[in-house]
């Protein structure tokens, strides 16, 4: 076969098929609007519950209005999407419909990694360094950072590297974080009385090293030392 027709017949064949996909495209827009949307389905994944499904409802209701009675082909997705996802709480946010008239929301939200604060000046961070509100539906099991808290992002990467850290087996051991004006932290560790003077957040695994170190051969029994100071490179200082 010539090449000039080769070349005729290809170009006809991607015609007649870029025709199909917009007359399906068109068919698929025409057989939407014919469709009402008359339910909402909403799956929650992760593990945090500060927004719950009652919450997500009420939130497309105020903020987007009535999806209730259009069409499919109607809807604005992009739009439901934007409005969740601008929640501070929400990571990530997908919605879509289905034949049968239903919208379909899957809202992640964000996973905490701490709490900074208690009251209604308290917030929860993931491990990003995202802020977002406490909610009196849902306390998370995470590790509290009790007191002043700094508003400097500097602090906030320490605490958070603080948290990484001691993930682990101190996880459990960690009684208290109390956070002082001036932004260092005091610890209580296994159950002890002693305040553990941990200042920054520098030299954090020396630091822990030199708290167990105490726990396990300089701890008194019985009445003890009432602070240890972990400021100082290489040496305790107990009082």
């Amino acid at each position: 076969m010539k090449t000039w027709l080769k070349t005729i017949l290809c170009v006809l064949l991607l015609a007649a098929i870029g025709t199909l996909v917009w007359w399906l495209r068109e068919r698929s827009v025409e057989e939407r609007m014919k469709v009402l949307c008359n339910a909402m389905e909403i799956e929650l994944t992760g593990t945090c519950r500060c927004l719950d499904i009652e919450d997500i409802r009420t939130l497309v209701a105020q903020r987007y209005g009535a999806w209730t009675g259009q069409s499919l082909a109607e809807v604005d997705l992009g739009r439901i999407e934007s409005i969740l996802s601008h929640q501070s709480t929400v990571e990530k946010a997908d919605a879509w419909v289905t034949g049968d008239g239903a919208l379909h929301l899957k809202v992640l939200q964000r996973t905490p990694v701490a709490r900074l604060g208690e009251g209604p000046e308290g917030c929860y961070t993931d491990a990003g360094g995202h802020l977002f509100p406490l909610s009196d539906k849902w306390e998370a099991d995470v590790p509290l950072f009790a007191g002043t808290i700094p508003g400097d992002p500097k602090w906030l990467a320490g605490a958070l590297e603080f948290v990484g850290f001691t993930s682990g087996d101190w996880r459990q051991r960690i009684d208290e974080i109390n956070v002082t004006r001036s932004g260092e932290l005091v610890l209580r560790l296994d159950g002890g009385g002693e305040d553990f003077l941990f200042g920054g957040f520098d030299r954090i695994e020396e630091k822990m090293a030199a708290a167990d170190n105490y726990i396990s051969s300089v701890r008194p029994i019985g009445k003890g030392y009432t602070s240890v100071n972990l400021k100082y490179s290489k040496q305790l200082i107990c009082k």
